[in-house]
């Protein structure tokens, strides 16, 4: 329950400050969009291995705005993601975790450089079913994010995102997955 209560008293700090400056990832803009596609992972650890492959891939769409989260630079994001299993093995069936997401998430830059920067977000949002995996409509989100500026407009992005009931259930095998993003400043 500590879980429930924390995320989202963080995730309103991010709106407590708009910056008065564009964070790194933005270079010198006021918005992003950004296509994530990522491969998903049989773990429910909250940061899993990379080499347990799962049979359901993620792909979501993020519009984001510069905001700071303690004042360090960040970005708020709506997303929409979807989940897709394509295949049943012996362990799972993952054609039943197929289900679209509606979220909402604070990112934060710990590092940056020049055209580097490397951070964190997390999240609070909604899957439009529930399924043995998750359990509820509810999901928590976390994520670690490494980013690039290939330009004044475009970045590329690695990440490790991590879905899951915050423990609201009592199925919470969780949805992992690493991925890439390609991001357009605008």
């Amino acid at each position: 329950m500590k879980k429930l209560i924390l995320v989202p008293v963080f995730m309103l700090c991010g709106f407590a400050a708009a910056a008065d400056f564009a964070p790194p990832m933005f270079g010198g803009h006021r918005n992003q969009i950004a296509i994530n596609v990522g491969q998903g992972t049989d773990a429910t650890w909250l940061l899993p291995l990379p080499g347990r492959r799962a049979w359901f891939a993620m792909y979501e769409f993020r519009y984001s705005q510069p905001n700071s989260f303690f004042r360090l630079p960040g970005r708020q994001n709506l997303n929409i993601a979807y989940i897709h299993g394509w295949r049943d093995d012996d362990n799972w069936a993952w054609t039943d975790v197929t289900v679209p997401l509606f979220y909402w998430s604070q990112d934060a830059v710990l590092y940056s450089t020049r055209n580097w920067y490397h951070g964190g977000g997390m999240g609070v949002g909604m899957q439009l079913q529930e399924n043995d995996r998750i359990g509820t409509k509810l999901i928590f989100a976390f994520k670690l994010f490494s980013g690039y500026r290939l330009s004044d407009t475009w970045n590329m992005e690695l990440f490790m995102q991590h879905f899951s009931n915050g423990s609201t259930s009592d199925a919470n095998y969780s949805y992992n997955f690493f991925g890439v993003g390609f991001v357009r400043n605008f």
